[in-house]
């Protein structure tokens, strides 16, 4: 809670002791912890992010451990090569099976609800996973934007809106305009409440996005 994972829910706090203390408690691990696992955060002794997330895979399943591991990723507290490198942890295997599902070298979502619409794109048979953040430029090789999740294979790209910020709307569909006159991709647009509390529905819509852009061809340079 303190590093500010995504998905983390406080139960209470485990205190990590070293294994010669004395006296039983609840909430206290005892063991031999190095020093640079340890960083302050608001004054407060805690693990960092490396150990942080060693210590959660052993207590989350594997969608919500993601979703912290993207957080930990974009906050640069640590790496994938470091995670990688875990061993004799009670959760490495869950650590070995997420990292394997996420393409290499993809940076870190930009958002929660990034990370929840492609764990729900996994759902979509022969979708595949999408490019992050892809940068979209004219014929001229100028900017035009950058999607949040494309397949540039299909023809299509996601817009997620995160129904917080005004007038946000507005200049989205104008970047969405932007990039369909650029690409001539189709273009599927979801909002938190969709991805969050209509799943199904998502999956569905996602669905036939992938299927109509299958049938399209692809546009020719």
């Amino acid at each position: 809670m303190l590093l500010e994972l995504d998905s983390v829910v406080l139960h209470g706090p485990v205190v990590t002791l070293p294994p010669t203390s004395s006296n039983q408690r609840s909430n206290v691990r005892r063991r031999p912890l190095a020093r640079q696992r340890v960083t302050i955060v608001k004054g407060i002794h805690c693990t960092d992010g490396l150990q942080t997330l060693a210590d959660l895979a052993g207590v989350l399943d594997d969608l919500v451990w993601e979703q912290a591991l993207e957080s930990a990723l974009r906050k640069e507290l640590t790496t994938i090569e470091d995670l990688e490198h875990v061993a004799n942890a009670p959760g490495t295997a869950r650590i070995r099976r997420v990292l394997a599902s996420r393409p290499a070298g993809a940076p870190p979502t930009e958002s929660l609800l990034e990370t929840l619409t492609v764990q729900l794109a996994r759902h979509v048979p022969g979708l595949g996973e999408p490019t992050r953040q892809l940068v979209v430029e004219s014929r001229h090789g100028r900017f035009v934007a950058r999607v949040d999740l494309a397949w540039p294979e299909l023809g299509l790209f996601i817009e997620l809106d995160g129904e917080h910020h005004k007038g946000q709307p507005v200049y989205d569909a104008s970047r969405e305009t932007a990039v369909v006159a650029a690409t001539a991709w189709l273009c599927g647009r979801f909002t938190w409440t969709e991805v969050t509390r209509h799943r199904r529905h998502t999956i569905r819509r996602l669905a036939e996005l992938a299927e109509q852009a299958h049938r399209r061809p692809l546009p020719v340079d």
